[in-house]
């Protein structure tokens, strides 16, 4: 819809770089009345990923809230190792087509710093998860209740940092094997 949006009311060339899994669906919504909405391959199969074993077992996992979200940390840091493997590709087609812009949705941040920064190229999120940014519209999955406000000072802040950094140094040190018994 942002796609189709920008290409249509603003006279974009839309180009979205993701898994073979999407082409159609990109291509589907390629016929637009003004601008121009291509795919280009980024590599990967998060589907297949996502469905094998290990992931469907940690994803409906029952835990506490505690445990919920130290499991959404392993996730996200997971999530970087995951589709850094798109770096390269992402990186070939803005290097290629030079945009001036980069979107990226909660996933590929990233990546997509990364190549911004190495191609000098201006870099805009479109978070899809309405409840990792709260609003009115959309209300936090755990809500903030006043005695969390001390969690918000600067040690609380460096505190969650630390936290995620340590979840992200190891999620990038395990080599995930899938439940066939191969790699990923």
């Amino acid at each position: 819809a942002l796609g189709r949006g920008l290409a249509e009311l603003h006279g974009w060339e839309v180009v979205i770089v993701t898994e073979n899994a999407y082409r159609d669906m990109v291509k589907g919504q390629a016929t637009v009345s003004g601008g121009a909405i291509r795919w280009r391959p980024s590599g990967g199969d998060t589907t297949s990923r996502v469905n094998d074993k290990l992931s469907q077992w940690a994803i409906n996992l029952k835990v506490t809230a505690r445990q919920t979200n130290a499991m959404q940390n392993v996730f996200l840091a997971r999530s970087e190792v995951e589709f850094f493997k798109s770096e390269p590709a992402v990186y070939f087609w803005a290097e290629r087509m030079r945009p001036d812009l980069l979107m990226f949705g909660f996933t590929m941040a990233t990546v997509t710093m990364i190549v911004s920064e190495s191609l000098d190229i201006p870099l805009m999120g479109f978070i899809l998860q309405p409840t990792s940014i709260p609003s009115r519209a959309y209300p936090p999955i755990v809500p903030l209740r006043e005695s969390r406000f001390k969690q918000l000072t600067q040690d609380g802040h460096e505190q969650e940092h630390s936290r995620f950094k340590f979840y992200k140094k190891l999620m990038e040190s395990i080599e995930m094997p899938d439940m066939s018994g191969g790699k990923h």
